[in-house]
């Protein structure tokens, strides 16, 4: 993944799907790696973006998530 390109997020609220795009370039491929999570390939095979579906579900499930706190080393 090239890191000088900056992510993109887009999201559509119609269909509650969340794009990240990470490289620029058209998608050639994808694969549902989990029930809504996609990820997308350009014709090298690099990862080019995900797709959540079912992006605010999602998300309301993660920040209700307990975070544990920070382990402290000394």
């Amino acid at each position: 993944m090239d890191m000088k390109q900056k992510p993109k997020v887009y999201y559509d609220q119609k269909v509650d799907a969340l794009w990240i795009r990470v490289k620029k370039g058209p998608e050639a491929d994808s694969a549902e790696i989990a029930p809504g999570l996609t990820v997308e390939y350009n014709a090298k095979g690099d990862i080019i973006g995900l797709e959540i579906l079912n992006a605010s579900s999602v998300f309301n499930a993660v920040k209700t998530r307990s975070v544990p706190q920070e382990a402290s080393y000394a």
